[in-house]
């Protein structure tokens, strides 16, 4: 969640706004969030809220298995897709090296067409051999090439997060509220923390710059190293930049 100079001025870490029993209901909103979006065969080791950090935040810890019902023998309709799909992505891959193809473009994407038509049967073929051959007694399993964690999965996950999860999480809701209330700010979620104050440049970036210009300057008025007119050019450009951040935020 980011608001205004509120946080900034005060000292105050927003987390802290909301009773211990809306951040532990917050945290278990967020667990069951995650739960939803690995999938079904995820399974949580550990979660631990930490609140001996600057932040309270979660750490959690996950597994993914699933029953390893055994069939006497296995049709094509046992073959997982998903393995199918990754085994011909990471084939076509490897065929490409000698084809020298622009991924994305028209002539690569008929390519990849053209191959999954004629490959696709014989993996499946190998998959299914190799199901009927390698049996075995654990109770578990886990598939290579069936995780949720896809280039897809890491593209949405935030966004789903903040628009989806955030927008109507009561404890978040009841945070922005009480956040308002206190310090006649905005306050809004998003996905990182920093926006822009301008195409090339941070609001964490300048701060680091305002800081670290700020002992430079102090290091030089103790050595009487700055002369009245520079000393008081740079308080003047510092002032400013404060003001705009504050103004900004």
């Amino acid at each position: 969640m980011q608001t205004g100079n509120f946080e900034a001025k005060n000292g105050v870490d927003l987390t802290y706004m909301l009773s211990l029993e809306k951040r532990e209901q917050y945290y278990k909103e967020n667990l069951e969030f995650l739960n939803d979006k690995f999938g079904k065969n995820v399974h949580c080791v550990y979660a631990v809220i930490h609140f001996d950090e600057s932040t309270p935040h979660m750490q959690s810890m996950w597994t993914f298995s699933e029953e390893n019902n055994q069939k006497d023998e296995y049709t094509v309709s046992d073959v997982n897709t998903a393995k199918v799909k990754s085994a011909l992505t990471s084939a076509f891959l490897r065929r490409n090296k000698e084809l020298e193809l622009i991924a994305g473009t028209d002539e690569y994407k008929k390519a990849f067409e053209e191959f999954k038509v004629q490959e696709k049967p014989k993996i499946i073929e190998r998959q299914l051999a190799k199901m009927n051959k390698n049996k075995s007694d654990k109770k578990f399993k886990f598939e290579s090439g069936t995780s949720p964690f896809t280039k897809d999965f890491y593209r949405t996950f935030n966004e789903e997060f903040v628009n989806d999860f955030m927008v109507t999480n009561p404890s978040i809701n009841e945070l922005k509220n009480k956040v308002k209330v206190f310090s006649n700010e905005d306050a809004e979620v998003v996905v990182r923390r920093t926006e822009k104050v301008n195409s090339s440049e941070d609001l964490d970036r300048t701060k680091f710059a305002m800081e670290k210009e700020k002992k430079e300057l102090e290091s030089k008025i103790g050595s009487n190293d700055y002369s009245k007119n520079k000393f008081s050019n740079i308080s003047h450009n510092i002032i400013f930049l404060e003001r705009f951040i504050i103004l900004d935020k």
